[in-house]
């Protein structure tokens, strides 16, 4: 980690005078002064006592992965290699956890960032649109970041293809990118270059784009050495040199050692980030802020979900009420199923939007089954407001709350007061809640929320037993997947075909 006394640090403590830090008010983790049930998930003292001596335990074995110089010793638990086991690993992998360090690493590579900088005001300027192509982690935490950051649009229009196979989604965005005026840069995101699903992509878009003479700039974000992509990425002209220059090229591409839900940091969403306009310093910062200062209360977070968990919580609820959050939250609600869903653990993580959904699951989490947990994430100054009519047709009775009133209360704090109502009414009715609250939506604050998110997901994987930073579940429905579509050979097709006849899906 970086030294306090750098110029470094003194930026990071302007970014959190000016900004103030992410909080996570853990205290309806605990049953409501004369709660009365049977069974309860509400934690004790003695609970979180116990889950804390394990987190920071864990929290102190995560960090040593991060040392080199422990990479090669075994450990009976666990050695955080992608290796696609939750033993010991294979050796010779890379120990998956360099997202520890990165952003502290990056921040000191000021010429990279400038350049960086100055690579994106001129693909701003150049082109129309950004076609971003990626899925799961080089795709939801680079919308989520960008839609919180600029609710409004960015300087050009952001596209985001790849992450699905849905044909209409696709007509739609060709549709909107034939009426730009300008040519339009793409940026394809994968390690291997073989996901299906950006590959599929990749082709339709470079093939659109070329037949309606609106192909600019491609970029190509992969591994440094190998891979399909990589090869394609030389072959092709990707990442050309006018936009380019040698500092960008030594620092872009996705370490061996980071996965993609850890991988936003890197140039998988540094690229997109500084096209759309957003501070890289700031959000390095806000990022490193949380590896380096609050790694205590992301074990303190990951403890009281864990404690929840064994008395028998099955759901983590991520509710929020601000529109421009929602693929930020989306970005959690894949990164603790990744973390955690394996070995027959791991929490269901649902995301609710309030007030919409207030009527309807809403009721569900406060009347239904207690089996839940419910995060609630507050927006102090959303930065933009509205304050309320006074009318003289009040039968509605909000004059109280409108201009010229004693109290008058904008939009936004309303907002606020209701999603705070409904924490209090879940709480009484028997759902543990955890508060977040990000005083304001900027870089700094949001990359300090997913380190600490990033932090603690993990955390809460070696707790549970298992290895938090590989995948291994995701093979099976693609092996499935590759047969069906003739990749395999025409007898797996046809044996594939049979089992779906089976099913009554032959029409398929």
């Amino acid at each position: 980690m970086m030294q306090k006394n750098t110029g470094i640090q003194v930026y990071i403590d302007d970014c959190v005078k000016k900004y103030g830090t992410v909080t996570y008010n853990m205290k309806g983790m605990y049953a409501p002064q004369g709660f009365k049930s049977g069974q309860s998930l509400f934690i004790t003292e003695r609970d979180f006592a116990e889950a804390r001596e394990l987190a920071r335990q864990k929290s102190e074995y995560l960090l040593s992965s991060a040392d080199s110089s422990e990479n090669g010793k075994p450990d009976s638990f666990l050695d955080l290699r992608d290796g696609g086991t939750d033993t010991e690993g294979e050796p010779g992998k890379p120990v998956m956890t360099g997202w520890l360090s990165y952003a502290g690493e990056t921040l000191t590579h000021e010429k990279f960032l400038q350049d960086l900088k100055q690579a994106g005001d001129r693909i701003a300027r150049d082109f129309s649109a950004f076609v971003v192509i990626g899925i799961g982690g080089s795709y939801t935490n680079i919308e989520g970041i960008i839609n919180a950051s600029y609710p409004s649009g960015t300087r050009i229009p952001f596209y985001f293809l790849g992450q699905h196979l849905s044909a209409e989604r696709y007509k739609k965005i060709f549709s909107e990118l034939s009426q730009m005026n300008k040519k339009i840069a793409v940026n394809v995101i994968s390690k291997s270059g073989t996901t299906t699903e950006p590959a599929l992509a990749l082709r339709l878009v470079l093939d659109k784009l070329n037949s309606m003479n609106k192909l600019g700039a491609v970029f190509a974000t992969t591994d440094p050495e190998k891979g399909a992509l990589r090869e394609s990425a030389a072959a092709r002209g990707f990442n050309p040199e006018e936009y380019f220059t040698d500092e960008i090229k030594r620092h872009f591409y996705i370490r061996a050692n980071i996965g993609g839900r850890f991988s936003v940091i890197t140039p998988v969403g540094l690229l997109p980030f500084t096209v759309a306009g957003i501070d890289l310093n700031a959000l390095l910062s806000g990022y490193h802020y949380a590896m380096d200062s609050l790694k205590n209360l992301a074990a303190d977070v990951a403890a009281c979900k864990y404690a929840a968990y064994k008395k028998g919580a099955v759901n983590a609820i991520l509710s929020y009420n601000v529109a421009c959050f929602r693929e930020k939250i989306l970005g959690f609600r894949q990164l603790w199923p990744e973390c955690n869903g394996k070995d027959g653990k791991g929490l269901n993580v649902m995301e609710e939007f309030y007030t919409s959904d207030a009527h309807s699951n809403g009721q569900l989490i406060k009347s239904g089954i207690k089996n839940s947990i419910e995060i609630f994430h507050f927006i102090q100054n959303l930065g933009v407001d509205f304050t309320i009519p006074a009318s003289d047709y009040n039968n509605d009775k909000l004059n109280v709350i409108a201009e010229g009133a004693k109290n008058p209360l904008t939009l936004h704090t309303i907002n606020n007061r209701f999603m705070a109502a409904l924490l209090l009414d879940h709480w009484k009715s028997g759902v543990p809640v955890i508060a977040v609250t990000l005083p304001s939506l900027n870089p700094f604050s949001i990359a300090m929320q997913m380190g600490v998110e990033h932090y603690g997901a993990a955390l809460f994987g070696l707790m549970l037993g298992i290895n938090p930073v590989n995948q291994p579940g995701v093979q099976g429905y693609k092996e499935i997947a590759f047969k069906l579509l003739g990749m395999k050979g025409e007898g797996l097709l046809e044996e594939s075909l049979k089992e779906l006849k089976n099913l009554g899906l032959d029409a398929l």
